[in-house]
């Protein structure tokens, strides 16, 4: 765990710093399998699987 911290503090600097230092603070790892992305009216997209950076325009 120390390891993805210290990752995050070089990336995001004296924030993280600040934060691994409090007692209730927790990194966790999301691994996402579908969603939605929806960009405003008419301009939602569905995302799924291994092409998560795929996007499949919803028509309804």
């Amino acid at each position: 765990m120390e390891k993805i911290v210290d990752k995050f503090q070089t990336r995001f600097g004296e924030i993280i710093e600040m934060l691994r230092g409090l007692a209730d603070f927790r990194i966790f790892k999301l691994t996402p399998h579908k969603g939605r992305f929806v960009i405003g009216f008419g301009a939602a997209y569905d995302i799924n699987g291994d092409n998560l950076d795929k996007l499949v325009q919803i028509s309804k």
